[in-house]
């Protein structure tokens, strides 16, 4: 394979979104608990068994980890005289996929409107993810998922039900209301890139020829 050396003009960018991601960090491990009062203290009440601010705080994780995997990879904090990275495409766009995937199913559920909104669409994530679960498990070992879901909706029959708590639409959906959300409350470019970036990730990591590293790079 042919390789080409990365100039400074190229890696810069790198170096930021790596720091970047090193900072954010810090950021989300300073946060506390949820304090009296506060939104999210509102919405656990609503359903203290498994915390919403708790969910919301791993999905973010989960986001970051991806992007600290790379950054430590790509640009760490000290490199070795003789070192050398090897930048990949594919890996570097399948963290990048899931690290989007992974942020976007906490900014979908702090971008409802109310204490309780908020409350269901994280009842839609906690449902999704026993369904899922559920799948990976052998078949002997699947009525502990049915079991945890009927529990779930047991606790919540005097708020609510399953119609209206939903079902989960998939990522596709869950990015385009977080990429929506980040233009509303931020950079309206920004969100679009998201998605678009989210999007343009899908193919090279499967080894398709659907997505280029020109679409990346835009």
């Amino acid at each position: 394979m042919e390789r080409y050396k990365i100039d400074r003009v190229t890696s810069m960018p790198w170096v930021e979104v790596a720091h970047s991601a090193r900072i954010m960090r810090d950021v989300l491990d300073s946060v506390g608990a949820p304090l009296p009062g506060s939104a999210f203290a509102q919405v656990d009440r609503l359903y203290p068994w498994e915390p919403a601010s708790e969910w919301a705080r791993d999905y973010l994780s989960a986001g970051l980890e991806h992007l600290e995997f790379w950054a430590d990879a790509t640009a760490p904090m000290k490199f070795h005289p003789d070192a050398i990275v090897v930048h990949r495409l594919r890996p570097v766009q399948a963290l990048a996929r899931a690290a989007v995937e992974s942020a976007s199913q906490s900014v979908w559920m702090m971008d409802a409107t109310d204490a309780r909104s908020t409350a269901l669409r994280h009842l839609n994530l906690v449902l999704d993810d026993i369904n899922e679960e559920r799948k990976a498990l052998p078949l002997e070992e699947k009525q502990r998922m049915t079991d945890r879901r009927a529990q779930l909706l047991a606790r919540v029959a005097n708020g609510t039900n399953e119609k209206e708590i939903g079902q989960f639409k998939g990522y596709m959906d869950v990015v385009k209301k977080a990429s929506a959300a980040a233009a509303k409350h931020g950079n309206k470019q920004g969100g679009i890139l998201i998605q678009l970036r989210w999007s343009g990730c899908g193919g090279l990591p499967l080894g398709l020829h659907t997505a280029s590293a020109g679409r990346w790079s835009h």
